[in-house]
């Protein structure tokens, strides 16, 4: 993948997720490294890296963490193995840490699952950060490691998810009334299932155990 495009790429998660002008001059700024990449690419991944930073912090983390996840497998997948693909996989993998450790999280097991996946991105994501030098690699190690640990910090405080059995349909708003006492809760019990009406809920469903 050429500089330029790696470029567009970034711009355009920019572009989809409506970030701030932070991050858009970030990106600008890439846009005009890229033009120089033959020139100096080492300060076309420091441009690259710092466009990836702008974005996770301050795009919508919850949006960002399935994109980041499948850039990053994208690369992964490559079998060019160049310095270039290596430096894409890791200011990828720091922008998934960054984000995961943004993200929302309203059960135990969403943070634990946030986790899982950044841990199965982060281990071949550290090998490929070997190609740039020992001090990439530990970089991403400890980045990847304090999300990691901020998300076990966010699981050990949410409520974990159980399942209900009703054995008829209820309203979402029965719902929530009679798990939480609190019928404004009913949207979250239809999002978290995904049901197609909130006045039919499955018989059998997921729900914060509080």
């Amino acid at each position: 993948m050429a500089a330029a495009t790696r470029a567009q790429s970034v711009a355009a998660i920019v572009l989809a997720q409506d970030a701030p002008r932070g991050a858009s001059q970030a990106v600008a700024a890439l846009s005009v490294k890229a033009a120089n990449f033959a020139d100096d690419p080492a300060d076309f991944v420091a441009a690259l890296l710092s466009a990836w930073r702008s974005v996770a912090l301050h795009g919508d983390a919850d949006l960002l963490r399935p994109l980041l996840s499948f850039e990053v497998d994208a690369r992964l997948g490559d079998p060019a193995g160049d310095r270039m693909r290596a430096s894409d996989i890791v200011c990828l993998t720091a922008a998934m840490a960054v984000a995961s450790a943004r993200g929302t999280y309203a059960a135990e097991q969403d943070a634990s699952t946030a986790r899982a996946e950044l841990a199965r991105i982060a281990t071949p994501a550290i090998e490929a950060a070997g190609m740039l030098g020992v001090d990439a690699l530990e970089w991403l190690s400890r980045l990847t490691g304090q999300a990691a640990l901020e998300l076990s910090r966010i699981a050990a405080n949410r409520a974990p998810l159980v399942m209900v059995e009703t054995g008829v349909s209820l309203s979402a708003i029965r719902a929530a009334h009679d798990l939480y006492g609190d019928a404004n809760r009913a949207g979250e019990i239809v999002a978290r299932n995904r049901a197609a009406a909130a006045a039919f809920l499955p018989v059998v469903f997921e729900a914060l155990s509080r």
